[in-house]
Parts: structure tokens; C-alpha cells; sequence
């Protein structure tokens, strides 16, 4: 997948895996069947919850097949757009 072209709108997605995938080996294998690049959204932690969190932002015209892919994908429980931030 095609990372956004300067000037292009880009989203953030968050990637949720599942608990039994498997940590750092099912997020390569991930990257590897979407060919997208994603990092772990709290890189730092030992929470096991907190591990399975990861992001990679796409092209918003492509959000919804990146979004289709990462769901076809075992391990992966969840992927959303991140919502933007909104005022209290």
C-alpha cells in the first residue's frame, strides 16, 4: 500500500491485535501480507494490553480497502481510522 503523496490528506489507523497473535513476530507478519509499515502506538510499555496497539497512516482515499485488508488479516481484532481531535 502506497504511502500518502505529499499534499495528499492522510489518516492515522489504529491496528489492534489480538492477544493470542503473538507480539513483535505478528506485527511483522502483518506488515508483511499489507505492505504497509506499522509501528507499536505505546513502543515503550510491558502492559500486554497496551502492546497489541499499533498505527500507520494511509491515504485518506484508500482508508477503506487498507481498513478491509488489515481485517482479512489473522491476529488483527480491530482496525479504525483514529478520530480526530475534538474540543471538550
Amino acid at each position: 500500500m502506497p504511502l500518502p503523496t505529499p499534499g495528499e490528506p492522510a489518516v492515522e489507523v489504529i491496528v489492534q491485535l489480538a492477544a493470542s497473535a503473538g507480539g513483535a513476530r505478528a506485527l511483522r507478519t502483518v506488515e508483511e501480507r499489507t505492505r504497509l509499515r506499522l509501528e507499536r502506538l505505546h513502543p515503550d510499555t510491558v502492559d500486554p494490553e497496551l502492546a497489541k496497539f499499533a498505527t500507520t497512516r494511509v491515504a485518506r482515499s484508500s482508508v477503506e480497502s487498507v481498513i478491509d485488508l488489515l481485517m482479512a488479516c489473522a491476529g488483527v481484532e480491530a482496525a479504525y481510522v483514529k478520530p480526530g481531535d475534538a474540543l471538550p
